[in-house]
């Protein structure tokens, strides 16, 4: 069983974006080397950007995401966003970009 984290975004404005691509390529090159990320990947769908990644426990994702790179990346940085949601589920497979971003759109949907 893995756990899925995706998180959407919408940067501020053109320089936001410039600034959370820079920012993203780090956080993407310390969630692969981390213990327990069995994959990770950023892509755009629906007018949102989206970091996905699959990991093998809760642990290990929470160690990630408190850490020294996605840590203070995500504290300091919320200016540069119009809007962020980011949701976590178990999952029996590796989703693919398309699978998560649906779940992802189907669950952050207004209902």
């Amino acid at each position: 069983m893995y756990l899925v984290s995706i998180g959407a975004l919408r940067p501020r404005g053109f320089l936001s974006l410039l600034r959370v691509v820079r920012l993203s390529s780090r956080a993407l090159k310390a969630a692969r080397v981390s213990p327990g990320c069995v994959s990770a990947s950023v892509f755009r769908a629906g007018g949102q950007y989206f970091a996905l990644s699959v990991w093998d426990g809760p642990a290990q994702m929470q160690a990630y995401a408190r850490g020294p790179v996605h840590g203070p990346i995500m504290r300091n940085n919320r200016a540069l966003l119009a809007s962020f949601k980011s949701v976590s589920y178990p999952a029996d497979h590796i989703p693919s970009q398309a699978e998560a971003s649906a779940h992802w759109f189907a669950v952050t949907a207004p209902r």
